[in-house]
């Protein structure tokens, strides 16, 4: 009888057993789900993707016909002409040749009265390795990563039918050069259609200052669209939420010293916004000290790097091109906003994205947090190439001229004086480029040539 009641208790107990197991698979609580805070689309700017190809662009194209010089007026069809030299398909492999031989050689023929040329000038030293992937070319080996270039020359050969292609750089210290061909009849006549063009053409002359190399201004005044902007601000919670690992655990702190609007930290790093453009707009500053490795890198890391942060929380907001590359003291790259065409400038580098990377992460990163939109425009006419010319001859005694590296024209972002105004304007100036600095003519004369007449 015992026996029979153990067997019972035990039977009872593996089936509670096995029918509790079964409760706990099949069960499902009637719990609310856990709101999760969606930081992934809270981090996104109102910018678009970009490739490496699209944020590299040159300063300007001119065209060398036999003696004369000249450059498209339109700066949008020139980006168009250099969208479509993009395509043009290389039917060659590219091949080293010693840069003496043949620049020197250029030189020599641009002088005579036969020959023709296109010429692309970048404001800064391009990694050789990226030629393939800017220009329409096969490359089985890339082997020049010690080699740069900042401009690439396009000569018309007729007796052989084709176009050569030589990228260069004006660093003196650069042996080599690269050459490839491009063998097509009809992008051989495009290039001479662009010779033989007399319309929508701005006329140079060339100026020797003394450094070797020469720099092509034009020979009348230029008018350029001057622009009174709207912008629109961005919040930098998107930005918090973009960089911080964990933007839950980040918080806002009260400090308030120069200007910081904002600033924000996990413990460990920090983004500070701070107020300028007369406190009326923002720009940010993100340090993560904990990306202590800062070995050089290699600059095409560091510049797909930049272009895929950027692109994850769809940062460019503006056109943003390529200005500068370091790696000392660090390895940093730097994008500037652009308009119309040109480079914008202001005394606080506000309109400048520059990141600087360690060996594994982002270290420091800075940008506006505003993007502009143009509201109204009128003309302004900068004066010509021989009175800039004539103008740094009488400020010798203050810039060395040997040193001026290259001449173009910048926007100057100045912000409104009226208290109730948050328009900013865009006035056009001739900028002069110093030890890799670009800095307005304006700032050495007080000559007003550089402001325009209106």
């Amino acid at each position: 009888m015992i026996e029979h009641i153990k067997s019972v208790f035990l039977f009872l107990l593996v089936a509670s057993s096995l029918l509790l197991t079964y409760a706990l698979w099949t069960y499902q609580p009637n719990f609310d789900p856990i709101e999760q805070t969606d930081y992934i689309d809270d981090s996104k700017l109102d910018g678009r993707e970009q490739s490496i190809k699209e944020v590299i662009s040159p300063d300007r194209i001119i065209l060398h016909d036999y003696q004369l010089h000249k450059q498209l007026k339109s700066k949008q069809e020139e980006n168009e002409l250099y969208q479509e030299i993009l395509t043009w398909q290389f039917t060659s492999g590219l091949r080293l040749a010693n840069s003496a031989d043949v620049i020197d050689s250029y030189w020599q023929l641009s002088e005579s009265a036969d020959f023709q040329y296109m010429e692309i000038l970048y404001p800064v030293n391009i990694p050789m390795n990226l030629v393939d992937q800017i220009f329409t070319v096969n490359v089985e080996n890339n082997r020049w990563s010690n080699l740069t270039f900042n401009k690439v020359y396009l000569q018309i050969r007729e007796s052989q039918n084709n176009i050569r292609v030589i990228f260069t750089s004006d660093q003196k210290e650069q042996q080599n050069v690269l050459i490839g061909e491009i063998h097509s009849q009809s992008i051989l006549e495009r290039v001479n259609e662009l010779m033989d063009r007399q319309e929508g053409i701005v006329q140079l002359d060339r100026y020797d200052f003394g450094s070797g190399v020469p720099i092509y201004l034009p020979s009348g005044e230029k008018t350029v669209t001057n622009f009174t902007l709207l912008p629109t601000q961005i919040d930098p919670i998107l930005m918090r939420n973009a960089l911080f690992r964990n933007p839950s655990v980040v918080r806002s702190t009260s400090s308030n010293p120069f200007n910081e609007s904002n600033h924000y930290t996990d413990g460990t790093r920090a983004l500070k916004t701070y107020r300028v453009l007369n406190n009326k707009h923002e720009r940010m500053e993100f340090i993560n000290p904990l990306s202590s490795d800062l070995q050089p890198l290699d600059p095409i890391e560091v510049i797909r790097r930049s272009v895929n942060l950027t692109n994850d929380h769809l940062g460019w907001t503006n056109e943003f091109n390529l200005d500068a590359i370091r790696q000392k003291p660090l390895s940093s790259v730097l994008y500037r906003m652009y308009f119309n065409g040109y480079p914008i400038y202001d005394e606080m580098n506000v309109t400048v994205m520059e990141q600087v990377w360690g060996s594994n992460e982002l270290n420091k990163l800075k940008r506006p947090l505003f993007s502009i939109n143009n509201i109204r425009n009128r003309e302004t006419v900068l004066a010509s190439g021989e009175a800039v010319y004539q103008t740094l001859q009488n400020l010798k005694n203050q810039i060395s001229l040997e040193s001026i590296e290259q001449i173009r024209i910048g926007y100057t972002l100045t912000a409104s004086a009226s208290d109730s105004s948050e328009v900013l304007t865009l006035n056009p100036e001739w900028y002069i480029k110093l030890s890799d600095s670009w800095v307005p003519i304006s700032d050495y004369s007080e000559q007003l040539m550089n402001q325009g007449v209106e």
